[in-house]
């Protein structure tokens, strides 16, 4: 699978509301401190994870997909990988906002 790199245009507007910092862990840390940060941010906010793991690549693409997020590319600074997500409302409704909780 080809990395999606993120496109200069949109990287110069760019601002993440908040940004993990995943370097030096490998497989599966890096997407389970993605998910753990991702519980506290809204729909619309932007995640950057810095990653040094080139897993990241592969993984985080798919778990925007099953997780309802907009993966938004990485890019890459020396050994580091900046990938990006667009927080969009949970893919499983929580109870309270289901008026179960």
């Amino acid at each position: 699978m080809e990395t999606q790199k993120i496109d200069p245009e949109i990287l110069k507007t760019l601002r993440a509301d908040r940004s993990i910092n995943t370097c030096g862990m490998v497989c599966p840390l890096p997407i389970i401190k993605t998910t753990e940060a991702a519980k506290s941010m809204t729909a619309g906010e932007v995640l950057e994870v810095l990653a040094t793991d080139g897993a990241i690549t592969i993984d985080m693409p798919a778990w925007c997909h099953g997780a309802g997020h907009e993966f938004l590319g990485i890019e890459q600074d020396k050994n580091i990988l900046k990938v990006y997500v667009r927080m969009r409302q949970s893919a499983t409704p929580d109870r309270a906002a289901l008026g179960k909780g």
